[in-house]
């Protein structure tokens, strides 16, 4: 494939970029600064799979816990171009990703250049739905173990901030019911995605789709045990009542469900 053709195609699939500095020639397609700019690209694509967005910061420190466990294995590494009126190297390989649960491989290609700075440039494509194949595996419980297993640390679910400020049992029992910052009446069940929190999304009335945090209330960890029972209750309707938890690796308080009635 001509260095040309490689470009055209790189743009087409929506290509990784990354760099560092300096060096004084085009670091070639197996030179470890490479292939470390290679694992960079693909670790930054990593948390795209994971929701949700505004948990900047928790979706830092798991993406860390991921760099840690998992073993990356650059196979079959060749040079398919070599550009040398614009010192550029164009690379094709197997990436292979490998997790206590999980392994997969992925054909990629890429292109190692330097910047007029003498910073070397790459630029990477092919590798994207591995990635967020990874970042699936890795919200799993198995993989939360091995990590443990391994002495890597994993980010525990923070305690509510809400207050009690009622008695009233809820649904018959003893605990009092935690304050209400907002009801949503005929909320419509639209996804789960359970990382070190679950988060829900759902459809207002009016067909705005929003997201909370669903962690405390008892059906939320019934969904999180048992993904296939919220799988049922897609397009279902419900009334939220959603308070505040405090995230404190996001530094803030989120939206979490406190109580969820069907309808």
């Amino acid at each position: 494939m001509s260095a040309n053709k490689v470009m055209k195609w790189l743009a087409l699939v929506g290509a990784t970029v990354a760099i560092v500095g300096c060096a004084e020639s085009v670091p070639t397609c197996s030179d470890q600064q490479t292939k470390d700019l290679v694992e960079q690209i693909f670790f930054e694509d990593v948390p795209r799979s994971r929701s949700p967005a505004d948990l900047a910061q928790r979706e830092a420190v798991w993406l860390e816990t991921v760099k840690k466990v998992a073993k990356i294995t650059h196979q079959a590494v060749r040079t398919s171009a070599i550009d040398e009126k614009v010192g550029k190297i164009s690379c094709e390989a197997t990436l292979l990703v490998e997790l206590p649960n999980y392994k997969a491989s992925a054909a990629i290609e890429y292109t190692s250049q330097l910047t007029d700075k003498k910073e070397q440039w790459v630029q990477m494509a092919g590798h994207k739905q591995l990635a967020w194949d990874t970042g699936a595996m890795a919200r799993t419980d198995e993989f939360k173990r091995a990590a443990a297993a391994v002495g890597v640390a994993q980010v525990k679910p923070a305690k509510t901030s809400a207050v009690s400020v009622s008695s009233k049992p809820i649904n018959g029992g003893g605990a009092p019911k935690p304050a209400q910052r907002n009801t949503v009446v005929n909320a419509t069940m639209a996804r789960l995605v359970c990382g070190d929190y679950c988060q829900l999304e759902y459809k207002t009335a009016e067909g705005e789709l929003k997201s909370t945090l669903c962690t405390e209330a008892p059906i939320c960890k019934q969904w999180e045990q048992d993904p296939s029972s919220f799988t049922k209750q897609i397009g279902s309707h419900a009334t939220l009542g959603i308070g505040s938890m405090y995230v404190p690796e996001a530094g803030k308080s989120l939206d979490s469900i406190q109580e969820l009635e069907w309808m």
